[in-house]
Parts: structure tokens; C-alpha cells; sequence
């Protein structure tokens, strides 16, 4: 993924790959992950306050991909 694909930063690791933007790339982005055969997704605290990301990430990221 890149800019071009609506993502602002990704990185391979030995993990996988990871990718932060918008809730709307976020989404577009989990769900190639699926049509690619992803069985489960992990996601990394970002802000300081994990309640917050919670909230966030449960109020714009989920309806968009349930």
C-alpha cells in the first residue's frame, strides 16, 4: 500500500503489515485484508489514552467494516 492506495504509512515487519488513515482507508484497507485470506487482525495502541483509541476506533472504524 501506499499514498496512492489511501494509506498515509505502512510497514512490513515479521508480524505482517500495518497501516494507518482515515476510518474510510482503514476500512478499505482491513477489508482487502480479508478478501486476501486474513483470519484475524491485530491492532496497536497508538494514543497514550487505549480507552480513547477504543472509543474512536468503535464509534468511526467498526460500522464501516461489520
Amino acid at each position: 500500500m501506499d499514498q496512492a492506495a489511501g494509506t498515509k504509512r505502512v510497514r512490513r515487519g515479521p508480524l505482517g503489515v500495518g497501516a494507518i488513515g482515515s476510518p474510510d482507508q482503514e476500512a478499505d484497507f482491513i477489508g482487502r485484508l480479508v478478501r486476501s485470506g486474513a483470519t484475524a487482525i491485530a491492532v496497536e495502541r497508538l494514543r497514550r489514552d487505549p480507552r480513547q483509541q477504543v472509543e474512536l476506533m468503535t464509534e468511526h472504524l467498526l460500522p464501516l467494516v461489520t
